[in-house]
């Protein structure tokens, strides 16, 4: 999952943090920005997990993208217990701008996890709130001609295009010819059927 779109989102739908909302790969390089001024959020992809394939005459999986948003606060006493209630509001607010927004056509309504305490010093809480949407990868989607995902994908949009259907109809009966065989079919085609489709 792309996580500038929900940057962007971000930005636009929580003044509370003042354009403070940025992105990262993992939490130990943006760890140092922590000192950026309070209330501030940091987004990060945090892993997918796929399902089990869908079928098992085709490639196509659900796939599970997680993220966190991890938010920076002002710690007033040693306790933690004013950034607890700020905590409390964060989690409001994330959820009102986050639960059922979509990241891209591809993606389910995103939809809320957990949150968890990932550090707390005499200055500063940062605590992370974990959402997650659901897409499918292969399946012959509305995507695969042009962007496909799977094997199976590029293999048929390799094809050539289809002008046409020859049906070839061998009877078994009553039209069998008994110098041919005793019983239908008997290798003779009786009707040949063409339908051009026009391109």
């Amino acid at each position: 999952m792309r996580i500038t779109p929900i940057i962007a989102h971000l930005k636009a739908e929580c003044p509370q943090f003042k354009g403070r909302v940025a992105g990262g790969l993992d939490w130990d390089p943006v760890q140092g920005c922590q000192k950026v001024q309070s209330p501030a959020a940091f987004v990060l992809p945090v892993g997918d997990e796929a399902g089990e394939p869908l079928a098992i005459n085709g490639a196509a999986q659900v796939v599970r993208d997680s993220f966190d948003v991890c938010v920076v606060l002002d710690n007033q006493d040693e306790r933690g217990q004013a950034a607890a209630d700020l905590v409390h509001d964060v989690r409001t607010t994330l959820c009102r701008a986050l639960m059922g927004f979509t990241a891209g056509d591809e993606f389910e309504p995103i939809a809320y996890d957990r949150g968890d305490l990932i550090l707390m010093d005499r200055a500063k809480v940062v605590y992370g709130f974990r959402f997650y949407a659901d897409t499918q990868i292969g399946g012959f989607s509305a995507y695969a001609a042009d962007m496909p995902q799977t094997w199976p994908e590029v293999a048929h949009s390799r094809l050539p295009p289809l002008d046409g259907i020859r049906t070839q109809v061998d009877f078994i009966d009553p039209m069998v010819d008994k110098n041919l065989a005793q019983t239908g079919p008997d290798g003779r085609v009786e009707v040949t059927l063409r339908e051009d489709i026009p391109q």
